[in-house]
């Protein structure tokens, strides 16, 4: 045992003299090897291909689009039921709006709207809670912010003579609702991992 640390400690000794040792000014000096000018400008000099190293950090940055995209729509197809539940309850509010035919009952529609307004705000909450997993939560505010200000607003509008912005709103839900009714179906579909 003796023997072993013996022979240790004086291993230790020696490669500590060897790696470094004081110069002439009392500075400690590093002796170890380096790799020699020409070997340093060799490898700085290697051929690079631009065009390739492009082209591989274009596909690799799909890959990681495509991952990301798999993983929400994974997230998504087991939240599969309570998307339904508010898209059904963001229709019928739509629906709502849509058999409202004068300004009293826009108003009741928009009130109703507005009092359950915190509800779906919740359940939007409560479908991603950090919101990075679903896919459709920028949709969802969206839709909710149209729903609670402008399709009224547009409505009103409309029954007092300008068509023009209700039909740019009402093309603006549709197209959410349809991103939403797409993706969903898409979810559905999505292999579990």
């Amino acid at each position: 045992m003796r023997r072993a640390l013996l022979c240790l400690s004086v291993a230790t000794a020696l490669s500590t003299l060897f790696a470094c040792h004081r110069s002439r000014d009392g500075q400690a000096r590093d002796d170890r090897p380096r790799a020699s000018a020409r070997a340093r400008t060799a490898t700085a000099a290697l051929p690079e291909d631009a065009a390739a190293g492009q082209l591989a950090l274009a596909r690799w940055t799909e890959h990681l689009k495509e991952e990301e995209r798999a993983r929400q729509a994974n997230y998504d197809r087991r939240k599969l039921p309570e998307h339904e539940a508010l898209v059904a309850s963001i229709e019928q509010a739509r629906a709502s709006y849509d058999k409202a035919h004068t300004k009293a009952a826009v108003a009741r529609a928009q009130a109703r709207f507005r009092a359950g307004l915190p509800v779906l705000q919740s359940r939007v909450q409560h479908l991603d809670r950090w919101g990075r997993s679903s896919h459709l939560l920028k949709d969802y505010r969206a839709l909710l912010e149209l729903l609670a200000n402008d399709y009224p607003k547009a409505k009103l509008a409309a029954l007092a003579g300008s068509p023009e912005n209700a039909r740019h709103v009402d093309s603006e839900l549709s197209a959410r609702l349809t991103t939403i009714h797409d993706w969903l179906e898409l979810a559905a579909s999505a292999e579990e991992e």
